[in-house]
């Protein structure tokens, strides 16, 4: 009888947690759900992998417009706005782990419709990185096979697409092996460029580096200009969009909160990792760019500033022919230096003057940064196509968005609809942001101020709980408390403003207008649904998420009651066993 009073409560407590699960869609009808199994090696790889392509990359533009003394003070700043964003985000996430990410924090801290701004943010932020990789892959591909239509880039994204999507409807597991594997790899090609780069400059005198790392001459319109901060103080508050890119998408690792082994553990341990990582990567390969014949000049507005900066320091003869105080005068220079025997050609989207024709060594080392280049920007965009599934995901299952996307339901433990969404809305935003002739610039500062506004509702939330639940047991804190999350919250105001007033400026006014226009509108129509409701059932977001909290709240208390009656069963169990002893 005792057996099978056992075994009738084990029955209640499966169909308690299979009711649950459905309600809140995290079970899908075949009985899979999504399931622990990632430890700390996958969850720092993923984390890493997230942002890992901003070291190949688009950082580079922050040089031209502050220089290399501007980005690296700029990294400098940014660098430790992320160091405290991410033990914030440490603490808060081990104290509620969940696939809900930051949306989780805010609503904990100032209700549901803040926790809606703040998902929707975050989630804003992840569907614009991934059309901003995939861009960037399509030139990386062009770059790789000697394509010079740019429109082929439109069947490389059809292409990547193709290859993302069953890759990760295949489930979790191999979707975050096959991200540790390139995340590794990425960073091996890193570690081989920056060898590379100290081979080339073996034997270099420190003057001539010097001379490399700051020949952007100074700008005579800044009044507080000099060799170091070209732009003067100016440039650093136009390199921070850029250095941001460094590190944007790491604050990401949360959303994996039920995939983790040990949550509380693991992913406070994996976003500390993370952002050490990205730290080193972040400085020692802007340095190296630099140091290489052509400076800091030579990759300030280059698609491809790796193997632009490798092959210049390979084959140095043509880039010498540049001269950054007289950038009109470059074509004119270069075009000399044909004369003299020199097989060189002027690119004039970059204004720098290059070998025409490489060497066999040269050649090689392009293939390989640019492949290495490839593996970066795929574990990108890899790790934040899985974010940003997780995110529809977590947000539709908790009633936040409508559930008539159906972004919630789980086949294999995965959120297929979700992810195909979010590879789906990745290709449209790069075939529009192409056709409308804006470059990568546009969609790195784009993604950068979408991504502030959800830092700076997550560290205000990190505050309020710090404030107002001082007692809460928190498995982990972080060392810098309320000072780091001002801090972060500050700087990614400034990050934000900072794309407005240096990228906003330089587009054209209707673009910049009917990009507002749209934020404003996905806001305010998905506020109307989730204040007051609309569709056939009429029921607002507030109240699908106060059924959900309701289900969970059940679910917890009836789970506890099962908990107690096999407890009381046990003991009742030794009492009669001592007896018959």
């Amino acid at each position: 009888l005792r057996f099978f009073r056992k075994m009738a409560a084990s029955d209640t407590q499966a169909e308690a947690d299979v009711e649950q699960s459905q309600q809140c869609g995290c079970l899908s009808r075949d009985g899979t759900e999504i399931k622990r199994q990632q430890g700390l090696v996958a969850l720092t790889a993923f984390g890493v992998g997230a942002v890992i392509s901003g070291d190949f990359f688009g950082w580079n533009f922050g040089i031209d417009r502050g220089g290399f003394g501007g980005l690296i003070i700029a990294t400098l700043l940014v660098g430790f706005m992320y160091v405290c964003v991410s033990l914030c985000l440490a603490e808060l996430a081990a104290m509620y782990p969940s696939a809900e990410g930051a949306f989780a924090f805010s609503r904990r801290a100032f209700g549901p419709y803040a926790g809606f701004c703040c998902g929707l943010s975050e989630t804003l932020e992840y569907v614009l990185l991934v059309p901003v990789i995939i861009t960037g892959l399509g030139d990386q591909l062009n770059v790789l096979f000697n394509i010079d239509n740019p429109n082929y880039q439109i069947l490389w994204w059809v292409l990547l697409c193709l290859i993302y999507l069953p890759l990760h409807l295949a489930g979790a597991k191999p979707a975050f092996w096959f991200n540790t594997a390139i995340t590794i790899l990425s960073v091996l090609t890193l570690v081989v460029y920056w060898c590379a780069c100290l081979a080339v400059i073996a034997g270099t005198d420190n003057d001539i580096i010097q001379d490399r790392i700051y020949n952007i001459p100074p700008n005579e319109e800044f009044a507080d200009s000099s060799r170091f901060l070209p732009n003067g103080s100016y440039g650093i508050f136009a390199s921070l969009v850029f250095a941001a890119w460094f590190f944007i998408a790491v604050e990401g690792l949360p959303l994996a909160g039920e995939d983790a082994v040990e949550p509380t553990k693991n992913i406070p341990r994996a976003l500390i990792s993370s952002i050490v990582i990205l730290t080193v990567t972040a400085f020692l390969t802007a340095l190296f760019s630099v140091i290489v014949p052509g400076g800091s000049f030579n990759i300030s507005n280059a698609g491809a500033p790796l193997s632009r900066a490798l092959i210049s320091g390979v084959m140095d003869e043509c880039v010498r022919l540049n001269d950054p105080s007289q950038s009109e005068f470059a074509s004119t220079v270069c075009a000399a230096g044909a004369t003299s025997g020199y097989d060189c050609v002027f690119h004039e989207d970059e204004g720098v003057c290059q070998d025409d024709t490489l060497s066999a060594s040269a050649l090689a080392w392009r293939v390989m940064i640019n492949i290495g280049t490839l593996i970066g920007l795929m574990t990108s965009c890899h790790a934040i196509i899985l974010q940003g599934g997780r995110q529809l995901y977590s947000l539709t299952r908790n009633g936040t968005f409508p559930k008539i996307t159906r972004f919630h339901l789980l086949q294999n433990g995965t959120p297929r609809i979700a992810l195909s969404a979010d590879i789906a809305l990745a290709f449209i935003i790069s075939l529009v942001v192409y056709l409308i002739g804006e470059g990568v610039d546009f969609l790195v500062g784009l993604s950068v101020a979408a991504a502030c506004v959800s830092y700076i509702l997550s560290m205000s939330s990190f505050i309020k709980l710090r404030v107002a639940q001082p007692d809460t047991t928190r498995p982990y804190r972080s060392p810098l408390g309320i000072f780091g999350a001002a801090y972060a919250a500050v700087m990614a105001l400034l990050v934000g403003v900072s794309f407005f007033v240096d990228i906003g400026v330089s587009i054209s006014g209707v673009v910049l207008a009917v990009v507002l226009v749209v934020f404003i509108v996905i806001y305010v129509l998905l506020s109307i649904d989730f204040l007051y409701g609309c569709g056939k059932s009429n029921k607002s977001g507030k109240e699908r998420f106060g059924e959900y909290e309701a289900s969970l709240e059940a679910s917890e208390k009836e789970k506890s009651s099962l908990t107690s009656l096999t407890s009381a069963e046990n003991g009742q169990t030794d009492t009669m066993q001592s007896n018959d002893l």
